[in-house]
């Protein structure tokens, strides 16, 4: 399994090796140990420091029903601590079949831009989505 970076400073997006003793972690589990081991208590929850995280669980992509969850994570500005909400559907179930456990945003668009994730299974980019600024879901 691996997890994916990407680098909103530079736009940069790396592949990284799940390490091995987070293996069965998951989920909010693994949000929270990725923000307590990289993001300063400290930080402002609205700046640069802090990292947005989307993780599936580790049985996601299995034919267990109701595991194929998807959650995202970062520290709240509400509460200052670690939130996270979850998902059903089938977003675990594709992040699982692209070898990903999570995929972690950090910094910031210096540009203001606005940008898409393209994920296959061995490389990501992020490609320009500037048209879509303003539209709604339906529009989209």
């Amino acid at each position: 399994m691996k997890i994916l970076r990407v680098s909103m400073d530079d736009q940069k997006v790396v592949f990284e090796n799940l390490p091995k003793e987070w293996t069965y972690l998951g989920g909010s589990a693994l949000i929270a140990k990725i923000l307590n081991k990289e993001v300063p208590p400290s930080c402002d929850p609205l700046g640069k420091e802090n990292k947005l995280i989307v993780a599936c669980g580790p049985l996601a992509g299995t034919r267990a029903p109701q595991l194929g969850r998807v959650s995202v994570g970062a520290k709240s500005p509400l509460t200052q601590g670690i939130k996270e909400a979850n998902s059903g559907g089938p977003a675990g179930q594709y992040l699982d079949r692209l070898g990903l456990r999570a995929i972690i945003f950090e910094g910031a668009s210096k540009d203001g831009q606005l940008y898409c994730l393209k994920i296959d299974k061995d490389q990501a980019e992020l490609v320009s989505a500037g048209e879509y600024r303003g539209m709604k879901n339906y529009e989209l």
